[in-house]
């Protein structure tokens, strides 16, 4: 078990499934914070672990994201490419989502804004129609999200 700690905070880096920048009110960066999304059977899936609210070790942990190869960057959000299964924004664009198969049947869900839906979604070709594995992995990631 290796920990990577972060002020108050310390997490085996490989459990992190997402990270999410959240402005702060001024220019100064006064009040960023930097959530967490772990594989942690003591937090609720789809719940942040713990808020990075250090300016200093918001940019150590974001900077430790952009060199993880496990991880897309897309606006605001870091995910993990492995652990991600499905991104949906809503038919009326109110809504958006990120579902994670966690393994063992597990999964977990993020609330995201319709917008930044659709930029991830910009970032994955259209399907031709032609036949692969996809409806089977959409079937396990559906299975898991529900659980």
């Amino acid at each position: 078990m290796a920990l990577v700690r972060f002020a108050n905070f310390a997490v085996e880096w490989n459990r992190i499934y997402a990270a999410r920048r959240i402005a702060g009110e001024t220019d100064e960066r006064s009040g960023e914070h930097l959530l967490l999304f772990v594989d942690d059977p003591s937090v609720a899936a789809g719940q942040a672990a713990a808020p990075i609210c250090d300016v200093q070790k918001i940019d150590a942990a974001w900077k430790h994201v952009r060199k993880d190869g496990r991880f897309a960057i897309i606006g605001t959000i870091a995910i993990d490419k492995s652990k991600v299964c499905a991104v949906s924004r809503s038919a009326d664009g109110r809504q958006g989502s990120l579902s994670f198969d966690l393994g063992n049947g597990r999964g977990a869900v993020l609330v995201i804004d319709p917008d930044l839906a659709a930029l991830i979604l910009e970032t994955i070709p259209e399907s031709t129609g032609k036949q692969n594995n996809a409806a089977t992995d959409q079937e396990e990631c559906a299975a898991a999200a529900r659980t």
